[in-house]
């Protein structure tokens, strides 16, 4: 039983570590584009909206208290 079960534990970690690494350059490939002949990451219109989604993160939970300020 404990040799079945360790040998199963090794083929599973194996596998999500083949998975991970391929998972990882396509989601960066989808959220950076870099461009075949440079290979330089493309800038789409994307971009201005990424700058303004760093400062969007700490207005959401200010969001929430200027609510509350609001009722009082």
């Amino acid at each position: 039983m404990k040799k079945k079960a360790a040998g199963i534990q090794k083929e599973s970690p194996a596998n999500k570590a083949e998975e991970t690494p391929r998972a990882l350059p396509t989601q960066k490939t989808s959220a950076v584009q870099y461009s075949d002949r440079t290979g330089k990451p493309v800038i789409p219109k994307e971009v201005p909206k990424t700058e303004p989604a760093k400062p969007a993160p700490p207005s959401q939970p200010a969001a929430p208290q200027q609510q509350r300020d609001d009722r009082r």
